[in-house]
């Protein structure tokens, strides 16, 4: 049995944002996001016009010392429709935690499928409530740093184009390449 401790003092605000991507007739993406059905944001940017409004947002002065790593690819074929900075190590931040929920999931369904519900629950509160604690917890209880390279290497999600010194992404020597991300979701 895979212990993942009491979940009696820890309660979730779940919000479940949708995210949309429509092809229309002109080329166009359509993008919709609604959170609890509050708010709807519609916007349509054409492929071609993606790099024009990703760099003016980039090059704005009031971002002049941040340092910036995105991919943005298709979901439909493997195209790349933006990157930039693609294999830079950045500081990922609690993007990091992404690497330890992944891992755990391969972990968990290895070892004892019945632990499934008890893991979600902690996903939950790692992910959603982005809990620093209780994904450095997670880290640890699916055996370190090495359970997590050695569970995510042969999903192709290479071990040199991350360092992961802790579960949560608090340390600043917590590094990633956007690259790896975006190949740690495919």
């Amino acid at each position: 049995m895979f212990d993942f401790g009491n979940f009696d003092r820890v309660e979730a605000v779940i919000l479940r944002p949708t995210v949309n991507f429509a092809q229309s007739d002109k080329n166009r993406k359509t993008f919709s996001t609604s959170i609890k059905d509050k708010a709807t944001i519609q916007s349509e940017i054409c492929d071609n016009d993606l790099p024009l409004k990703l760099d003016a947002i980039i090059d704005a002065p009031q971002f002049s010392t941040a340092h910036w790593g995105i991919s943005i690819e298709s979901l439909s074929s493997a195209t790349t429709l933006y990157s930039n900075n693609l294999d830079d190590f950045l500081i990922p931040a609690s993007n990091i935690k992404l690497l330890t929920t992944s891992a755990a999931l391969q972990i968990i369904d290895r070892r004892n499928p019945r632990d499934f519900n008890t893991l979600e629950r902690w996903l939950g509160v790692v992910n959603r409530e982005s809990d620093n604690d209780y994904a450095d917890a997670l880290l640890q209880r699916i055996g370190g740093r090495n359970s997590v390279v050695r569970v995510l290497t042969p999903l192709g999600v290479s071990s040199g184009g991350y360092v992961q010194v802790d579960g949560s992404g608090l340390s600043r020597g917590n590094r990633a390449k956007p690259s790896t991300l975006v190949t740690l979701q495919i």
